[in-house]
């Protein structure tokens, strides 16, 4: 008896299985629990997502508002209007696109805007709005996504990881402003503005060129690590008064000024494994009391002006350490030896060398022509 009800038992779960199944399949996709999103100017809290097309072009004010929630593009296209294509006011949000690709465009203000709450952006393309991403003193954190041709910036606010992805053509602004940004992996390229520019910023695997100003801005701290930073119009590497900035085993070459710069204060800079080459400024430059390090295989050569360079006339202090690197073959400008004296190494205090292959040295303090510190092969 009890094995037959058991096998009964077995028979309705079955039987119960199979027409939840039927139904599941009946419904259709993203109506469970999600909002389709399609019509101009709707507001929906939750998960939502776009079935077709939404063109807002002719709309007066924001596309779509996400109250608290999430929108799935599904691999279409939201094109706003005079105002944003996404807000999301002051509750966080994520926007994203399964399959990736989903594009929004064409707003005339902000692309997507967040007021100082948590944003999310995976697999979705921000192209051609007024600008790319805001979020006011919030977290933004952007996967596997395109911001590209955005008129006033890329991605801005408070604190900003992007991973994987490109951020790139601003026609003016930054291509990434914030508090603090990290940056891994991805593309910073041809921006109006500087590449990156922040209070504290980290550049990881990633290739940040071509852009207008600085390459990478940090006022407080600027690390970059395994990177590219090339032709870009100023600075490749530039920190603000009394910071510290390190590049580790980075390609910074062509930039229209320094290759990389510590500005006053306390500055210190540190450049390990490294090649600075063909900068139309200086090589590495530092006018911080901070110490300068150039050590580990770097190679430093064919800049405009000075190879390194590190002074700072009160207090007198600008230590230079050069250890088991090449610093050759700079002073390419046309005023090198006519006005200014260039050098491989120059500070106002005797460089600290080891295992440097180095042409000349020179004692910043001594004016032009200048007098050398003697520890260079053709001083």
């Amino acid at each position: 008896m009890r094995q037959n009800l058991l096998t009964l038992r077995a028979h309705r779960i079955v039987r119960a299985t199979f027409i939840l199944t039927a139904v599941i399949g009946l419904i259709p996709a993203g109506a469970a629990g999600a909002t389709e999103v399609n019509a101009c100017g709707q507001v929906h809290s939750g998960s939502g997502f776009l079935s077709a097309d939404l063109d807002c072009s002719a709309f007066v004010g924001d596309a779509v508002t996400i109250d608290g929630g999430s929108l799935d593009l599904r691999g279409f296209t939201l094109t706003g209007g005079t105002g944003h294509g996404v807000a999301c006011g002051n509750k966080s949000c994520k926007v994203v696109s399964d399959p990736p690709g989903g594009t929004i465009t064409g707003a005339v203000g902000i692309g997507i805007v967040v007021d100082s709450a948590n944003l999310r952006l995976e697999n979705v393309t921000i192209d051609s709005n007024g600008r790319g991403v805001l979020n006011v003193g919030g977290n933004t954190m952007v996967f596997d996504s395109v911001i590209a041709n955005n008129t006033d910036g890329g991605v801005g606010g408070g604190t900003i990881r992007i991973v994987r992805s490109m951020v790139m053509g601003t026609g003016s602004g930054n291509g990434v402003g914030g508090v603090k940004i990290r940056v891994v992996d991805s593309e910073v390229n041809g921006n109006l503005g500087q590449g990156v520019d922040g209070d504290r910023v980290t550049i990881k695997g990633s290739m940040v060129v071509g852009n207008g100003e600085e390459g990478i801005f940090g006022s407080e701290r600027a690390k970059v690590v395994d990177s590219t930073v090339n032709g870009n119009g100023a600075e490749g590497i530039a920190g603000g008064i009394g910071n510290r900035v390190r590049a580790i085993r980075s390609e910074i070459s062509l930039n229209g000024a320094d290759g990389v710069l510590g500005h006053e204060g306390q500055a210190r800079v540190s450049v390990k494994e490294c090649t600075l080459s063909g900068n139309g400024g200086d090589g590495v430059r530092n006018t911080g009391s901070g110490t300068t390090k150039v050590v580990g295989s770097s190679v430093v050569t064919g800049n405009g002006f000075y190879g390194v360079f590190s002074t700072l006339l009160s207090p007198l202090s600008c230590r230079q350490v050069v250890r088991d690197s090449t610093v050759t073959g700079n002073g390419t400008d046309p005023d090198c030896g006519v006005t200014v004296t260039c050098a491989d190494l120059a500070a106002c205090e005797p460089p600290s060398i080891a295992g440097v292959t180095c042409d000349t040295s020179y004692d910043t303090l001594s004016g032009f022509p200048g007098t050398s510190w003697g520890i260079c092969a053709l001083d």
